[in-house]
């Protein structure tokens, strides 16, 4: 029998309790109200760290959605591990990565844990990235229908320090104006410029921006300025 794949056992714990970064994303509400945030390198939470019973256990550690994302640049950190735990309040993104170069001085060691307030929506999270960009970029629709769009740069994975403070430079929050009237079924990035939304009604949603374009919203008109709107004709799953 020929092998055509090797196993391999990703670790999903941190490597040590002062590489963790612990980042509160605020909503799209109160973003005016508070810009910043303080970075926390620790896992230390306001809940004790022992679980009290099953439940309480599976709710906060037991990951409901995750996957492995390789970037298509092929630079160190290339290779994302992301889950979804915290009774689906949170997303953790850290590299996955097997080996480093010779040249890298900073290993990337770091794990994003961005709390985004109130539940991430089944299948609403997506990663994209582009060859000839080093950003990578994080795409997350929660429970109230807000659209997250996250630039997160190499740097972040390798020096807490190198995080901005300041939320809103890398990350952007809007509600598309479709999603009023219906509710996301599935979230897919074909490429950071580009989204697909599968509503519960059947219809299929495509957000188009420009390159250069952030992904925020014009408050006044709750229409995207960044991210074009467009629906396309009904499916039938």
């Amino acid at each position: 029998m020929v092998r055509i794949y090797k196993e391999t056992k990703v670790d999903v714990r941190p490597v040590a309790p002062n590489t963790v970064v612990n980042i509160q994303i605020s909503t799209q509400e109160s973003a005016q109200r508070r810009a910043r945030f303080s970075i926390s390198s620790s896992t230390a939470h306001e809940e004790p760290l022992v679980a009290k019973d099953e439940d309480e256990f599976a709710r906060r550690y037991l990951a409901t959605q995750g996957s492995v994302y390789f970037r298509q640049r092929k630079v160190y950190p290339r290779t994302f591990l992301w889950r979804v735990v915290d009774d689906n309040r949170v997303l953790e993104i850290q590299s996955a990565d097997l080996t480093r170069g010779v040249t890298e001085q900073h290993e990337a060691n770091i794990m994003l844990r961005l709390d985004f307030q109130e539940a991430i929506v089944p299948s609403g999270v997506a990663l994209a990235d582009l060859e000839d960009h080093e950003p990578l970029n994080v795409f997350v629709i929660t429970a109230s229908k807000q659209l997250h769009t996250l630039t997160l740069r190499p740097e972040f994975f390798r020096r807490a320090a190198s995080i901005d403070e300041n939320v809103s430079d890398w990350c952007k929050t809007c509600t598309p104006a479709p999603l009023a009237f219906s509710y996301p079924h599935r979230l897919h990035a074909s490429s950071p410029l580009e989204l697909f939304i599968s509503l519960d009604s059947g219809a299929l949603l495509r957000l188009t921006r420009r390159a250069g374009d952030d992904g925020m919203v014009s408050f006044a008109s709750q229409i995207c300025s960044a991210w074009n709107c467009r629906h396309s004709c009904r499916i039938d799953l």
